[in-house]
């Protein structure tokens, strides 16, 4: 299926850039071989949402890393989304949620 095949090149074009952007020497690979669903690189793992989130948002390395790890230090939810932690710091989000 055509569209099927364009969705599998956007991904992977996407996976590319991510891997460019964020990591020096990725060693990556899509999770199962599913190509669009969980990307693995370099001991972390990432949605195809958020690797279009990363870069629609131009996050840094820094910030993609920091939320990654708030992630997995908070199972229950980090209490803000990537989008306002990139736009607006840790810090003022912090005071957010703990008003």
């Amino acid at each position: 299926m055509k569209e099927i095949k364009a969705y599998n090149k956007a991904a992977q074009a996407l996976a590319d850039k991510f891997t460019k952007t964020y990591f020096e020497e990725p060693d990556s690979w899509w999770v199962g071989e599913e190509i669009g669903g969980v990307f693995y690189v370099n001991d972390m793992f990432f949605s195809v949402g958020r690797i279009k989130e990363a870069l629609e948002l131009k996050a840094t390395q820094e910030q993609l890393f920091e939320y990654y790890d708030l992630e997995l230090e908070r199972p229950d939810g980090v209490g803000y989304n990537f989008k306002n932690f990139v736009k607006y710091g840790k810090n003022k989000m912090e005071k957010i949620i703990t008003k």
